[in-house]
């Protein structure tokens, strides 16, 4: 009987090699989780470093002409953060990779180019939650400080954070009013349509710097739900509508399913259209908090990714000094990646009170 392929001796650096392979073609293969690809996020490959973006925080608008144009400057505020390297990598002895009972390496390349392609949603996660969310309870914690509000000519820090019931809505003209975006609800009014209400009577208080509606909708939002209420908010979402179940991504602390469906409900201010329902694995009260991303207005993007498109690779086969030290063959992979908060507009958070 001959031996199966799999336990064929081979050499640790051909091994190695195919293990390469296996990762290059995985990254290329699996389709990318990236949120931007639902309009809810800008997001920038192969960055490196402190990257600065300029925020908008004008709105146009026609005034009578009386013989000068009155020129609106677009940008007056940015943001600024710094990426973050993260690294992955196994290694084993040669002697066990040219056994004859080392069966290959499996699933571990297509695991490492998946979770590379997930870590922005893991990132984006402790940004919504904080860094320990088994630690910080929802009501402490209402997301990062914005640099919408840091002037830098003037040296003013920011005092809002992502999520505040006073964001304002011209922040150099206090009298136009401000938008609350940090809410609340009742699993009784997510069941009888007035949650419903509310969210689009928010939608409607957010307002540009010239006072006039920024146009963020219901229609097209897309909502991000901790699992423990997921199966309830699918259930209501599901009346009189099929939903279709399109990925499962498996993401450790950041949103398994992703489910797309037709429109919801018929309620009295129109037709709600598409949602997407993202699943957050929380603690702490976490459970009884969820994130809308309204549609309408993309510019207004709630938060800027940075990600390599893939990470640099590693390998230390049989010719590494590592290997004459150790006996041992590894690949890594390291690359730079980071999440900030942009602007406030589009996101709402809302909390269960009962």
């Amino acid at each position: 009987m001959s031996t199966p392929y799999q336990q064929i001796s081979k050499d640790a650096s051909r091994a190695i090699e195919e293990f390469s392979d296996q990762m290059r073609d995985s990254l290329a293969l699996i389709e990318p989780d990236n949120w931007d690809d639902y309009g809810l996020s800008y997001t920038l490959q192969n960055a490196a470093a402190q990257v600065t973006f300029p925020l908008p925080i004008d709105a146009a608008g026609y005034k009578e002409f009386k013989g000068e144009i009155k020129y609106r400057q677009l940008y007056t505020r940015s943001m600024s953060f710094r990426t973050k390297e993260w690294s992955d990598g196994v290694r084993e002895k040669a002697r066990v990779i040219e056994s004859d009972q080392f069966s290959g390496w499996l699933q571990a390349p297509q695991n490492m180019a998946r979770a590379w392609k997930q870590l922005p949603l893991t990132l984006l996660a402790a940004m919504l939650q904080g860094d320990a969310p088994g630690t910080n309870a929802p009501a402490a914690y209402t997301g990062p400080l914005l640099d919408l509000y840091k002037d830098k000519d003037s040296n003013t820090a920011s005092t809002r954070t992502l999520f505040a019931d006073d964001h304002p809505v011209n922040i150099f003209e206090p009298a136009y009013g401000s938008f609350d975006n940090l809410r609340t609800t009742t699993h009784a009014d997510l069941l009888n349509g007035n949650w419903f209400k509310d969210l689009a009577l928010y939608a409607a208080s957010v307002r540009g710097a010239n006072g006039m509606p920024l146009d963020v909708s219901v229609s097209g939002a897309h909502i991000l739900a901790p699992t423990s209420f997921t199966h309830e908010l699918k259930a209501y979402l599901e009346n009189d509508t099929l939903i279709t179940a399109i990925s499962n991504a498996g993401v450790q602390n950041a949103s398994a399913n992703v489910v797309a469906a037709a429109n919801r409900k018929n309620l009295a201010y129109g037709l709600v259209t598409p949602h997407e329902v993202k699943e957050f694995s929380v603690a702490n009260g976490w459970g009884e908090v969820f994130f809308v991303v309204l549609g309408g207005n993309p510019e207004l993007y709630p938060w800027v990714a940075l990600a390599d498109g893939a990470p640099e690779e590693r390998l230390f086969d049989k010719s590494s000094e590592h290997y004459k030290n150790t006996g041992e063959v590894k690949v890594g992979y390291i690359g730079n990646a980071n999440v900030g908060a942009a602007m406030p507009h589009r996101i709402v958070r809302y909390q269960f009170t009962a």
